[in-house]
């Protein structure tokens, strides 16, 4: 659905990121058995993209992993800080630069993450923005040992802390200090994640092998993690540990969380509408339903949010959505509803100043009764008064 940049084919994603990689690794084969890889997305995380591959170095496992860092041609020195982490533990960290910015052709960092998740030669895949940690040194260990119990689940996900740097205002601050909040039990079906991002990228632990290809609309789908999760929660189930292992940095410059709110909550109606066709015919009309339903709730409320940084792209993307089968009529039907209910808290509010009104009345005519009543009884004191003066 992106109008800025024209869309690229697998073809040409594979010939860009081919030329574009340079590979830092040991020369040393890999275990024969590699458990987990963990990749980092990296780009202008000088700050932070330490603190990131630390935590995960700090992993306490009876099982070999390795970490993968790619970044996308930082220009912030954090490429010198990955490099100087991978003369530290070359038998642990690999590293895929690039020649040039992969995200200029795409406008997200999808090329990016496409060479890391194809780099994974582990059993299980785990994905971690440079500027987002791990707070817990046994959550890889807990992770896989859950998948290793529960073979009918494709993911596994659990609490994470969200950190808000200071730079965010109050009203930007969409998600909860401890995501996702609710209830879920230790194997969930697509239900859990269909209707909502309840995933924080860094605390998911993918299986290997159930997504090794992905969609051809991946390529431009405008956020890749929760599609993602989709991808993995439709081929079975997702696993949940209900403990707080990682953190998520909400900060205002990041490509997600620095959009301005409209943007944000538009952005995932449109990655719901992006990837329907993804989900199962099962569930379709119901999916498509609720993008109808939250949509038509958004644009109904009292005080809605202003469009976005870019209103006129904001309501083009809105009339895409609305092409998707099954959500306009939900949104007019939501829209419909809430008339209804606009109408019947107007008629109620005008019952009741009504009989305000008439309560109000009743008190005038009972104060202008009292007050005849007294001019009366005045009147009959002084003609009383005459006739007792006359009579004298």
């Amino acid at each position: 659905m992106s109008a800025e940049k024209p869309k690229l084919t697998w073809e040409e994603a594979d010939r860009i990121i081919d030329a574009a990689t340079v590979e830092v690794r040991d020369d040393a084969a890999p275990p024969a058995e590699l458990t987990v890889t963990v990749g980092i997305l990296s780009f202008r995380h000088a700050a932070t993209i330490r603190q990131s591959v630390e935590s995960v170095l700090a992993q306490e496992t009876d099982f070999p992993f390795e970490i993968v860092i790619a970044d996308d041609c930082s220009d912030d020195g954090t490429v010198e800080i990955i490099e100087a982490l991978q003369r530290e533990h070359p038998d642990r960290i690999r590293l895929l630069l690039a020649r040039e910015n992969l995200g200029r052709h795409t406008g997200n960092g999808r090329l990016n993450f496409i060479r890391l998740w194809r780099a994974n030669r582990g059993r299980y895949f785990h994905l971690l923005d440079g500027d987002d940690w791990w707070t817990d040194t046994g959550k890889l260990a807990k992770q896989v040992g859950f998948l290793e119990h529960h073979p009918d689940c494709t993911l596994c996900w659990h609490r994470g802390r969200v950190i808000y740097d200071d730079d965010v205002p109050a009203e930007g601050r969409l998600l909860e200090e401890i995501f996702p909040p609710g209830e879920f039990a230790e194997e969930n079906d697509l239900d859990a994640l269909l209707w909502a991002n309840r995933c924080l990228t860094s605390s998911v632990l993918y299986r290997r092998g159930i997504c090794d290809t992905l969609p051809d609309e991946f390529l431009h789908v405008r956020i890749g993690d929760w599609p993602l999760q989709i991808l993995h929660a439709r081929a079975g189930k997702a696993g949940f540990i209900d403990e707080i292992m990682s953190a998520y940095r909400f900060h205002a410059a990041g490509m997600w969380s620095g959009k301005p709110v409209f943007d944000q909550v538009i952005g995932f109606f449109q990655v719901m509408a992006e990837i329907h066709g993804w989900i199962p015919e099962t569930w379709r009309e119901r999916y498509s339903a609720e993008l109808g339903r939250l949509l038509g709730h958004h644009f109904a409320m009292d005080q809605p949010a202003p469009l976005g940084a870019n209103p006129s792209r904001s309501l083009a993307i809105v009339q895409e959505i609305l092409r998707v089968p099954g959500v306009e009529e939900a949104f007019a039907e939501k829209l419909e509803e809430r008339r209804r209910e606009r109408v019947a808290v107007a008629e109620k509010r005008e019952a009741k100043i009504a009989g305000l009104r008439e309560k109000v009345n009743e008190q005038k005519a009972k104060i202008e009764e009292l007050r005849s009543k007294k001019r009366k009884a005045e009147a009959d004191r002084k003609r009383g008064k005459g006739w007792f003066n006359r009579g004298a």
